[in-house]
Parts: C-alpha cells; sequence; structure tokens
C-alpha cells in the first residue's frame, strides 16, 4: 500500500509539474535536474551501501559495538554525503556539459542555481540511507518509508502553491522544494538516538571493510544507470526546447505503473528464488518463475491501456488544450517506454539467475554491453529527430540485453539444477 502511495505522490509530482510549467525551458531544466540529482543521490551512497549487512551482523552479535558502530556511520554518512556534494559543486560545469551538453548558454545559467540548490538532497542521500537502514534491522518498516516519502511530498506541496499563486520561477521552486530536507535533519537525531551511541570503540577493520564493500557494491549497481542517464539526458538536450519535458512526463508515467504492478512482486520474486536456488529446489524454481510472470504481466498490461487512455485526457484538462501536440508525444512516447519498461519486467527473471549466482562478472559484462550499444544508437540519431526514436533506441539495446541474460541465465541454471 506504501508504494502504491509512494508512487502516487512521483505521479501527482510530474502532472501538477506539467500544469505549472507545460513544456516549455523551464519544465526541460526542471525534470533534467531532478532526474540528475536522483542520479547522483544513488552514486553518493557509494560509502554506505551495505550498511544493513553490516549493522544487522554486529547488532545480533553485541549491541553495544553496533551502537558505536551507528554512530560512526552516522558521523561517516555525514561526512561522505557532504565531500560528494562538495566536489559535484566544483564541477558542476563539467557536470552540467555531461548531462546537457545541447543547452545554450542562457539555459545553463539557468539550470546550473537549479542543480546547486538541489544539490543538498544529495548531500544528506547517505544519511537517509542510514536511518532508513537502521529502521528496517529494527522493523521499524512503515515508518522507514514514510521518511523517504517527505522529499516527494515537500516537492508535492511546493508546486501546489506555486500554482495556486502563479508563480513560474524555476529556481524558487528548487527553493522551496528543498525547505523538506529540514524536516528530515530534525527527525535523523531523533530516530538514531535511540539506538546510536558516540563511537567510541569502533572496530577499526571491521568499519574499514564496511566501506570497501559499499564501494564494490554501489559503483556495480550504479555505473550503468549514471552513464544511460547521461546518454540519454544529453541526446535529449540537443533536441528541440520541450522535448526533454515530453520524454521526462512520459518516463514518470511509464516507471510509476512499473513500480506498482512490477516492483513490489519482482522483490518477492528473488526472495523467493534465492531460497529455492540455495535448497536446490529446481520444481519451486520454475513455479516461482510462473508465479511472478502470473502476478505481473496481465496486471501491467491493462495497466498500459488504462494509462494510455487516462492520461491524454487527464494532461488535455489541466493544460487547457496549450499542449495539445505535446499531449500526442507524450502519449506515443510512453507507449515504446511501456514496451521497454516490458522488456525488463521480463529480464528480471535471466537477470535475478546471475544475481543469486554471484555472477557479478556477467553483470558488468551484459551491462557494459547495453551501454556502450545504447551509445552508439543514440549517436546515429539526428539532432532533428523526434525524441520517439530515443525511446526506440532503448527498447531496441534492451532486446539485446535480454537475449543475453537469457542465454547466460539458461547456462547457469542448467549447470546448477542437473
Amino acid at each position: 500500500m506504501l508504494a502504491v502511495l509512494g508512487a502516487g505522490i512521483g505521479l501527482m509530482n510530474s502532472v501538477l509539474v506539467w500544469k505549472l510549467f507545460g513544456t516549455d525551458i523551464n519544465s526541460d531544466i526542471w525534470l533534467l535536474n531532478v532526474g540528475v540529482i536522483a542520479i547522483l543521490s544513488l552514486l553518493v551512497l557509494i560509502g554506505v551501501e551495505q550498511f544493513q549487512v553490516f549493522y544487522t551482523e554486529i547488532y545480533l552479535r553485541n549491541k553495544e559495538d553496533a551502537a558505536d558502530f551507528l554512530g560512526g556511520a552516522f558521523v561517516w554518512a555525514i561526512v561522505s554525503g557532504l565531500v560528494f556534494s562538495a566536489v559535484c559543486f566544483v564541477i558542476v560545469d563539467a557536470i552540467m556539459d555531461g548531462f546537457a551538453g545541447g543547452f545554450g548558454r542562457q539555459a545553463k545559467e539557468l539550470a546550473i542555481p537549479v542543480f546547486l540548490i538541489l544539490l543538498i538532497q544529495v548531500a544528506f542521500s547517505p544519511l537517509l540511507h542510514v536511518v532508513r537502514c537502521t529502521l528496517n534491522v529494527h522493523h521499524y518498516y512503515g515508518a522507514s518509508y514514510c521518511l523517504s516519502l517527505i522529499l516527494p511530498l515537500g516537492q508535492l506541496l511546493s508546486l501546489l502553491v506555486f500554482i495556486f499563486i502563479d508563480e513560474h520561477d524555476v529556481i524558487e521552486l528548487a527553493k522551496w522544494s528543498s525547505f523538506s530536507i529540514l524536516v528530515q535533519l530534525v527527525l535523523y537525531p531523533l530516530i538514531l538516538i535511540k539506538w546510536a551511541s558516540f563511537p567510541k570503540n569502533i572496530d577499526a577493520k571491521f568499519f574499514i571493510s564496511f566501506i570497501k564493500n559499499s564501494f564494490t557494491m554501489r559503483i556495480g549497481h550504479s555505473f550503468h544507470n549514471f552513464f544511460v542517464g547521461m546518454i540519454l539526458n544529453n541526446a535529449l538536450s540537443y533536441l528541440a526546447p520541450g522535448m526533454i519535458s515530453i520524454f521526462q512526463y512520459a518516463k514518470k508515467f511509464s516507471d510509476g505503473l512499473a513500480g506498482v504492478a512490477i516492483g513490489p512482486q519482482a522483490n518477492i520474486y528473488h526472495a523467493r528464488q534465492a531460497k529455492a536456488w540455495v535448497e536446490r529446489d529446481k520444481k519451486l524454481f520454475y513455479v516461482n518463475v510462473k508465479v511472478y510472470l502470473k502476478n505481473t504481466l496481465p496486471i501491467y498490461m491493462v495497466g498500459v491501456f488504462l494509462v494510455w487512455f487516462i492520461m491524454p485526457w487527464l494532461l488535455e484538462i489541466l493544460s487547457q488544450g496549450r499542449d495539445a501536440d505535446s499531449v500526442i508525444g507524450i502519449k506515443f512516447v510512453f507507449l515504446a517506454l511501456a514496451a521497454w519498461q516490458g522488456i525488463i519486467s521480463i529480464e528480471t527473471i535471466f537477470a535475478g539467475v546471475v544475481v543469486i549466482a554471484k555472477r557479478s562478472m556477467i553483470l558488468w559484462m551484459v551491462n557494459g554491453l547495453f551501454i556502450i550499444s545504447f551509445f552508439i544508437a543514440v549517436k546515429f540519431i539526428p539532432n532533428d529527430s523526434s525524441v520517439w526514436w530515443l525511446a526506440i533506441a532503448g527498447l531496441l539495446t534492451q532486446c539485446i540485453n535480454f537475449i543475453f541474460y537469457a542465454a547466460f541465465a539458461w547456462r547457469l541454471t542448467n549447470k546448477h539444477f542437473p
């Protein structure tokens, strides 16, 4: 239920951005920066990714040592987040060139202040991760998820205020949206004080192992999202003004639908498959695949059908007909992105086998192949082309990924289940 709520808030934010800006340079700048901040907020977890694993281990062994470890992690999360954000501040021009190389001088001059204001979210992402993982270890799952909703709720309220007062300044919107981080900063110490203590006797070797392991895991998770996001956004920035917005609006609807219809079931599927793999239960393994497909694909296809018909009607009402051509563009880009997401949902079956078989090199190789293939495909798209072709390029490249993952999964499965 909370996952549905989170997806709903995300979609409402997209709809309100549409209501406020439509598809102009302001919406391009806002949506691009929100996407870049989301990518960096994951990358900054490079120093704390494995906190929950290590904290659980030490908590079960000795609660006093766990309190020291948590206190140390709290400090480390603040330091690593601030250092990472400081580096981003220094190289902001390079970041903008990487993600929005096609922006003109005026657009970049407007985009950079928005990015720097939103950067505060990146600075405290490691701290949010540590706090949420702590709540998860102590079985406060609802509280953990609610904590992650504070920022999107703050953005939602800011958008509502801006629509009400008819304010269209994207820099001011960034300032208002970032105020909600203060609510989180007040809550963090109140939450952690129950289990943390001032770090006095931290096992240095254990703590360094935690940082090293986090680095290894996060690099593996993030390099795909980082480079794909950079290639995609940079290509969009060379298209006509408003094309970023059309693509990102469609992507928000596609991601929201996938988050509700596929995300929860995928988590359950991976947990069940890990058990079947360890127990070498071949029958259960294939039953889990059938159950996953049965519980996701029909709901997802019905969802695509509903969004396809409802989304244009909703957007046209909110825009009062001023962006009719953009609505048509969003509708067709959504269809391509929904197909792309559908391929990923089935690919999850095969990628999951590679993960539970602990073949990280296969993940690196296949994801690396996707990045190179996608980059080449995008380079062949002329700058005066429709944004539709970027979505098609992603869909076709994902099909190549699908074939490789299926082949490796088939081989690993046959070897594991004789």
